[in-house]
This record gives C-alpha cells, sequence and structure tokens, in this order.
C-alpha cells in the first residue's frame, strides 16, 4: 500500500471538436497523456484535421543515478513527419544536464552530444512551474526541445494548466499550446 501511495501520477485528458479548414468533416482531437515526474511520461493522441487523420504518440523512461540518469524517448508525430527513438546517458548538476545520446530515424543511428535543463518548482503553495529544455546535436545539425507547464490548483486532486511544447527535430517544426484540466492521483511527491 506504501508503494501505490507514494507514486504520483498526473493524468490529462482532453477532447477539442473544430470547425473544418476544407470541406464538411468536423475536425477533431482526443489526448490522453499520463506522467510520473521524473520517471515516465505518456502521450497518446488522435486527430482529424482538414479531413486527414493522425496519430501522434511519445513515451519516455527515466532512470536517475546519484549523478547520472539515463533515458529512452521514443516520438511518432504524424501531423509533422517527426519519428525517432532517443537512448541518452547524461551526467547531472542541479539542473543542468549534459550527456551522449543514440538517436534512431528510420532505423538510421546517429551519435549525440547532449545538453538541457530540468526544473520543477512551486511557486506559491497552489501554483506549479515545470519547465525541460534540451539540445542535441550531431554536429551536422542541431536540434531542440521545450516543455513548459504552469499549473494552479483548483481542488485536491483538478488544477489548471497552461502547457506549451516547442520542438525541432530533423528539419520540421513541431508547437503546440494548451490550457486545460488535469487529475492526480494523491500520493508524495518524489
Amino acid at each position: 500500500m506504501n508503494l501505490f501511495l507514494s507514486a504520483l501520477i498526473i493524468f490529462s485528458t482532453s477532447f477539442s471538436m473544430r470547425t473544418p479548414k476544407v470541406g464538411d468533416e468536423v475536425d477533431w482531437q482526443f489526448l490522453f497523456s499520463a506522467e510520473k515526474p521524473k520517471v515516465f511520461y505518456l502521450s497518446l493522441e488522435e486527430e482529424q484535421d482538414s479531413g486527414i487523420r493522425y496519430t501522434n504518440q511519445e513515451y519516455w523512461v527515466r532512470k536517475d543515478f546519484k549523478n547520472y540518469f539515463t533515458r529512452d524517448r521514443l516520438v511518432s508525430r504524424d501531423d509533422r513527419a517527426i519519428y525517432y527513438n532517443q537512448a541518452e546517458l547524461n551526467y547531472k548538476f542541479k539542473n543542468w544536464y549534459a550527456g551522449y545520446a543514440l538517436r534512431h530515424v528510420d532505423k538510421i543511428p546517429s551519435h549525440r552530444m547532449v545538453v538541457g535543463y530540468e526544473l520543477e518548482k512551486s511557486i506559491t503553495l497552489l501554483s506549479r512551474l515545470e519547465l525541460r529544455f534540451g539540445i542535441n546535436s550531431n554536429f551536422d545539425q542541431v536540434d531542440y526541445n521545450l516543455h513548459a507547464r504552469y499549473s494552479l490548483q483548483l481542488l485536491k486532486l483538478f488544477e489548471v494548466f497552461a502547457l506549451t511544447v516547442f520542438e525541432d527535430a530533423n528539419s520540421e517544426k513541431y508547437r503546440q499550446f494548451k490550457i486545460g484540466i488535469s487529475m492526480e492521483i494523491p500520493g508524495k511527491r518524489s
């Protein structure tokens, strides 16, 4: 039971419908995400935009050691043609990290240097800021990603959040801006 109570998992689900840009079909989007900070992240999105259906997925798992952490990240975004799997080994110092990554794009590996910054901070008793920024390069191409989330707790289990995601990978750009409500399974923050 203590293991369950010590787990903190945040679930977020959203559904939206919008008028079509072209044609008569209604555009829509369904997104489900689950996260345990600094342990795992899962995001599944189904979307119909201008009558074309897309599936976007992102998964990562992370294991922390004393001064190091490993992370494996899989990104598949049909709407922007961004696909890769990246395994990392990083040295961390305070909120900064640097290390080595092996990225596979279309089964072709590339060796990369990685550097980044991560911050999770309570601003007040009811508000929280999460920031992740990373740059990686194979010295031929520079990619980056930014994930910023500000949340304000409404009730014990529910919070309102604003999310911004930027990613530039393999010469493709991905941008996301959201405002939503998330539900948290109770537990202790790790």
